[in-house]
């Protein structure tokens, strides 16, 4: 057994694909990365695809604390998440309909809150999450 790491049991049926797999037993590959390794990949300052969006992520989240600590704090919970388009558009996610229609009021507000943090956002969309 190996003391630094992340194991990952991954299932893999046996027997035919066309089946439905009932009744039948599955082989488990497991597949080891070592904690340094999968520190590396996930490291915003390394160049790469996977940075590039650990990097995004972190950009994103950081723009809805701005938001969220803009707003009173009865609104404040209905953010969900929030980011920017290229075409200056803020684009804000709400948890469901009913805070969507509140975060509407607040748009003035969400601007410039974005604005005081340098984002050039020049319109605030208000867009309802689909979990």
């Amino acid at each position: 057994m190996h003391n630094a790491g992340f194991y990952y049991k991954v299932p893999l049926p046996n027997g035919d694909s066309g089946h439905s797999g009932r009744g039948k037993s599955a082989t488990c590959v497991t597949f080891s990365m070592a904690t340094k390794q999968l520190g590396n990949l996930l490291n915003p300052s390394n160049d790469g695809d996977l940075a590039d969006i650990v990097r995004r992520a972190r950009e994103m989240g950081e723009l809805a604390d701005v938001l969220v600590r803009s707003l009173p704090a009865e609104h404040a919970q209905g953010i969900v998440a929030a980011n920017v388009r290229e075409d200056g558009e803020l684009v804000v996610i709400a948890a469901t309909s009913a805070w969507a229609s509140r975060l509407r009021y607040e748009a003035d507000t969400l601007l410039e809150a974005a604005r005081s943090v340098g984002i050039k956002a020049h319109i605030c969309r208000i867009r309802v999450s689909q979990r």
